[in-house]
């Protein structure tokens, strides 16, 4: 008895391990640069989700959290591949995601790394709030689409060790699951437009200031697909198992 308990039990566990994935979590490292005093380049983001949230902790470096923090996301198809024709610049946080200076006459221009179109921005600033936005075309510029705001906790406080945010994968364009993914891209910017060399990622070309940058990477979060004929293999694999067992079993009583 049990040894077909046992029997059982792997059977059980080897179907779950086909079907299901784990809760994935991933941290990212500052690029290194301190040019607004090191609290994004020195610092570090850290991502992970329960299938339906995912859960953001910024682990501020040595300088204080005093500008804002814009993660650019690629989560489905199309998207822009520059901020370049960004033209809200109504509030702090729009500013932040635009690069567009308060009366539209400076403005500092982010060019995406290679394959990456942004389809959503998330901005957060301890004193600005949070805002999640979905990127949408439009004749006049006005790109920027609010999905709801983003509680960044805590708030209003620039020297305190972590921040935490979170947003569902609904609100990127995606269904809820542990499989889900997207890529993202960083930028530290004062809330007037002004961009600062300080991301996660590394950028490729240009200066900080209301000038033109490009990112030579982007950051990759989430479950990379597993082949269908890998996950069918292990599926048949465990049936086969299974199976097998069974007819010993049969067998011996017989």
């Amino acid at each position: 008895m049990k040894a077909r308990s046992l029997g059982v039990l792997f059977c059980v566990v080897l179907t779950q391990f086909c079907i299901c994935r784990p809760v994935s979590a991933a941290v990212y490292s500052g690029n290194g640069d301190s040019s607004a005093g090191g609290a994004i380049g020195l610092g570090s983001l850290t991502l992970a989700d329960n299938g339906t949230t995912v859960s953001a902790t910024l682990s501020r470096g040595i300088g204080s959290f005093n500008r804002d923090l814009v993660l650019f996301i690629d989560s489905v198809a199309g998207g822009f591949a520059s901020t370049a024709s960004f033209n809200n610049n109504g509030t702090g946080l729009e500013r932040a995601v635009s690069g567009l200076n308060p009366d539209g006459s400076a403005r500092a221009i982010a060019n995406f790394a290679a394959g990456f179109r942004a389809d959503y921005a998330l901005a957060i600033g301890t004193e600005s709030g949070g805002m999640l936005y979905k990127l949408v075309e439009s004749p006049d510029g006005m790109v920027l689409n609010p999905v709801r705001n983003v509680t960044l906790s805590p708030s209003m406080e620039v020297n305190e060790p972590n921040y935490r945010f979170s947003f569902d994968w609904t609100e990127i364009g995606l269904n809820p699951g542990t499989e889900n993914s997207f890529k993202f891209q960083s930028s530290y910017i004062y809330s007037a437009g002004y961009r600062y060399l300080e991301s996660f990622e590394n950028f490729s070309s240009g200066r900080a200031g209301f000038n033109e940058v490009t990112y030579g990477n982007a950051n990759f979060y989430g479950v990379e697909p597993v082949p269908e004929t890998t996950t069918m293999a292990l599926a048949v694999f465990g049936v086969v198992a299974c199976s097998v067992g069974v007819a010993k079993r049969f067998r011996r009583r017989a």
